[in-house]
């Protein structure tokens, strides 16, 4: 919903959501605690929680978060289990998306997974533009491969490798 031009009223979207924590998924994303400005569609995150049922459910609830501001919004909600973020070693990627660069963007992965910890939340990191890259920012599956390596060693291990701008390919 958030690349979409036109805004979806709340009670919708509620709506939506409830039914697909019906249907029994085991995550459901529900929205983004990020700058209203920049994802205008987002900007009802909060107000989503009062309208969705959550009586027939076992998913696990998600949001993205673009920085460490946005996940201490999102460690609020009883009902969030899932925190995710979406980093990527494109620093034009960064910039673009959540108006950051590689430190600034690692830094806010560690405090998200600081207050994870406190809050009891599962911190996930999308890995984005793991299959390419159409920024011309340096890109090898080494680098991602060797990202993934160093995530894990900091301690994150839900991690999600993201083709979001579709640069994925297949040889064959």
């Amino acid at each position: 919903m958030q690349g979409w031009n036109r805004i979806i009223p709340t009670w919708q979207k509620s709506n939506y959501i409830s039914l697909l924590l019906k249907a029994g998924f085991d995550t459901v994303d529900v929205g983004s605690f990020v700058s209203p400005k920049a994802v205008p569609q987002m900007e009802d995150t909060e107000h989503l929680f009062s309208g969705i049922d959550f009586s027939e459910t076992t998913s696990r609830i998600m949001v993205v978060v673009g920085n460490s501001r946005g996940g201490m919004k999102a460690m609020q909600y009883h009902r969030i289990s899932i925190i995710s973020f979406p980093y990527s070693t494109s620093p034009t990627f960064l910039q673009r998306n959540i108006n950051s660069n590689p430190q600034k963007a690692l830094n806010d992965l560690l405090e998200l997974k600081k207050q994870g910890m406190e809050y009891g939340k599962t911190i996930r990191v999308y890995l984005s533009m793991a299959f390419g890259n159409p920024y011309k920012d340096a890109w090898s599956e080494d680098q991602i491969l060797g990202e993934v390596d160093r995530l894990q060693k900091l301690g994150f291990y839900d991690i999600v490798l993201s083709d979001i701008t579709g640069e994925v390919n297949n040889p064959d």
